[in-house]
């Protein structure tokens, strides 16, 4: 299944500085170890996290944005991007454990979230 990002939401986001720094401080204390980002867009929350992990993994079904995503993390040897959906990336990555896993700004794009 290939997720088309049809929107500018993300960039607009993107220039929040204080609503990232504001959602951040929740997490921030809880994150450590090998971290699953699900959802990560542009990679705004990854940039800012990637200091406090061992690793990260992001999972970004849509394949405009993850290969965005691959290019920003380009350089960063405790990246690995995902270009799939969480579902996916679970059946085909178990029994990987994380020591946290974050997903913000995800749900509101689920089409059918019963």
């Amino acid at each position: 299944m290939q997720i088309i990002y049809p929107g500018k939401d993300l960039e607009v986001l993107a220039s929040a500085s204080r609503y990232t720094t504001w959602v951040l401080q929740y997490f921030l204390p809880h994150i450590n170890g090998n971290t699953l980002e699900i959802g990560a867009g542009l990679g705004e929350i990854a940039f800012r996290i990637l200091p406090k992990v061992s690793t990260l993994d992001l999972v970004e079904p849509s394949s405009v944005l993850a290969d965005f995503l691959q290019k920003r993390f380009a350089d960063s040897g405790q990246t690995k991007i995902f270009p799939t959906t969480i579902e996916a990336h679970l059946n085909k990555n178990s029994p990987k454990k994380y020591n946290a896993i974050i997903m913000i700004n995800v749900l509101e794009h689920i089409e059918d979230d019963v």
